[in-house]
């Protein structure tokens, strides 16, 4: 399984472990960063090279905040989830959006698996 480099942006700490959870099994997560601020985005995000940034989406905020970080590492994929878990968009650098009509386990992992090659585990 390849090794996928993940950084968490303002993502509220049971959604972020769920999602990790989930995912866990079916694709090799490494999460490299985890960062409870916006303020030093996106260029934070350059020194940790993700290969998935998951940016949590609070209050009414809409997943186009997901485009200057998928500028800043345009190598990377950006999953935007909604504060309440009940919506995500997979953006990437074509540019690229997938919307999940209904965020589910099954959907979220085939999704992911199809949109991320990640890197060969070491070791």
């Amino acid at each position: 399984m390849t090794r996928v480099r993940t950084v968490i942006v303002t993502t509220p700490p049971l959604l972020r472990t769920l999602i990790v959870d989930v995912l866990q099994p079916h694709v090799d997560i490494d999460v490299v960063g985890v960062l409870d601020s916006r303020d030093t985005l996106p260029d934070g995000l350059v020194g940790l090279a993700p290969d998935l940034v998951v940016l949590g989406l609070p209050g009414t905020e809409d997943d186009r905040s997901a485009v200057p970080l998928l500028r800043a590492t345009p190598d990377a994929k950006v999953l935007a989830v909604t504060a309440d878990g009940g919506g995500a968009w997979l953006y990437e650098m074509r540019p690229h959006r997938s919307a999940m009509a209904s965020l589910s386990v099954s959907s979220l992992v085939r999704l992911l698996k199809r949109h991320l090659p990640g890197r060969p585990s070491s070791g």
